[in-house]
């Protein structure tokens, strides 16, 4: 783990998940998070509310109010990648090939964005 979530309710999130979210869902939840940080800007603001559907394809009624600057919730979107994945007890092997997919996923939208 890379440090202490600077947003409680993230933290909370990954509770939840690693406790009782079935391992397929984490790993799911995973793919989102990591898709979901190449999207996020420091610069700007984002409801918890879209950060928690993001992940998790479910709209929450909690923290309807709460919104979280950018900067942090990059921080604790890679606590989450880390602590989730953790929980999940991939192989090494496996973890590889999936981060090689993601990265030629990555690559795939910055070429078509060029």
């Amino acid at each position: 783990m890379m440090g202490r979530y600077q947003i409680q309710a993230l933290k909370e999130l990954k509770d939840q998940q690693v406790r009782f979210a079935p391992r397929e869902k984490r790993l799911q939840q995973i793919e989102r998070a990591e898709q979901l940080l190449g999207e996020i800007s420091d610069e700007r603001s984002y409801p918890y509310q879209y950060i928690f559907y993001r992940l998790t394809d479910y709209r929450p009624d909690e923290y309807p109010k709460l919104v979280l600057a950018g900067r942090e919730v990059r921080h604790d979107l890679r606590l989450f990648v880390e602590d989730v994945s953790a929980s999940t007890a991939l192989a090494v092997a496996r973890i590889s090939r999936y981060v090689a997919a993601i990265q030629r996923r990555h690559l795939a939208r910055v070429r078509i964005k060029q």
